[in-house]
């Protein structure tokens, strides 16, 4: 079965979140027993954002040639990562995913505020933290 999306109403009840929804859960019946594991979905508008500040620090600096070293480099100095030993006993980090499945809205929120601290330590010299913040809210749209 698809996954399928609630919204939690006034008086504690959740209810379908779109029609899509709705018309799947249609064929139940008032007094169904329901199995759900639940979870709150991460939100995709923050994603979003903090790949707009990845776009703008890739952008403006000069040593990575790929986006995707650079995500390396951020998820290692935000301390995304797990150790691993290898074989010759050699400590190893490797990056975790930053994938929706992978990690909880509010493990994002504090994953956001490292990049912001690692993106004014180590590749935006000088700029202040609300002039960085309001670029990236800016260039998503958002003004307040």
């Amino acid at each position: 079965m698809a996954d399928i999306f609630l919204t939690k109403i006034q008086g504690g009840q959740f209810v379908a979140a779109s029609q899509q929804d709705y018309e799947l859960t249609a064929a139940w019946k008032v007094g169904d027993v329901i199995k759900a594991k639940m979870s709150k979905p991460r939100n995709g508008w923050h994603h979003r954002k903090a790949w707009a500040l990845v776009n703008f620090i890739f952008a403006n600096q000069n040593i990575y040639n790929e986006i995707n070293d650079l995500m390396v480099e951020i998820k290692l100095k935000t301390g995304h990562y797990e150790e691993h030993i290898t074989t010759k006993g050699v400590m190893i980090y490797v990056p975790r995913s930053l994938a929706f499945s992978s990690m909880s809205q509010e493990d994002f929120n504090v994953w956001y505020d490292k990049l912001i601290d690692v993106a004014l330590l180590h590749f935006c010299g000088g700029m202040s933290e609300s002039k960085l913040r309001g670029y990236v809210e800016g260039v998503m749209g958002f003004d307040g």
